[in-house]
């Protein structure tokens, strides 16, 4: 496969250097330094989101692309089913789907496979069914939508505002709790300075904390 980048096996053999050349256990690496109060302007424009391309077998919804999402806050997830960080990581990005799809927030998973034994579109779909993913995923075999964002790690989120520009991205587990403080400040940039957001953080195990 001609891949422009190869990619890089955060979930496992990468991640405790990570970790410890960053001084934590997550192995986390969020880029730019996030500013803990997460407020729009704390959040810089990284980029332009590009055009999701070469994506097969959509599931849990209809194919989407990046003009369909101009308007809303979007979470791009690239994930592989056999990546234990993509495992732990999951279940937050569901729940922040859950708590935030009706108020503007599309999360978008791309599995992009590891292994051959990946490829498959029923494996895919069997391991969403095991994790409750409810948003919409497609299948990247191909690496094109990853190469598009010249991704590199799994598991990777690019946080992407109503513009569609990326104003944030995290790659590894971990750190979810920011995570979410940049989608309700993308959200409450979308709905207009100061507009509350409705929600709660999300705990080690994925589940809602008031």
């Amino acid at each position: 496969m001609d891949k422009l980048l190869a990619p890089n096996i955060l979930c496992r053999r990468r991640r405790h250097l990570l970790a410890a050349l960053l001084g934590g256990a997550s192995g986390a690496v969020l880029t730019p330094p996030f500013a803990a109060s997460a407020a729009p302007e704390s959040l810089p424009v990284l980029g332009v989101m590009p055009e999701l391309v070469g994506l097969t077998d959509w599931f849990n919804g209809s194919p989407l692309s990046r003009q369909q999402l101009m308007g809303k806050v979007v979470v791009v997830e690239f994930w592989a089913l056999g990546c234990i960080n993509c495992r732990h990581a999951l279940p937050h990005v569901a729940a922040w789907y859950e708590r935030y799809k009706d108020q503007g927030l599309v999360v978008v998973g791309v599995h992009a496979p590891e292994f051959d034994a990946e490829r498959p579109v029923q494996a895919v779909r069997q391991a969403a069914a095991d994790m409750k993913l409810g948003f919409p995923i497609a299948l990247d075999n191909d690496f094109r939508t990853w190469n598009a964002f010249r991704n590199a790690y799994w598991p990777a989120a690019y946080f992407v505002d109503a513009q569609g520009r990326i104003r944030h991205r995290r790659y590894g587990e971990g750190a979810y709790e920011q995570g979410e403080r940049v989608i309700q400040a993308l959200l409450s940039e979308r709905h207009g300075q100061g507009a509350p957001i409705k929600g709660a953080w999300v705990d080690g195990g994925g589940h809602a904390r008031g």
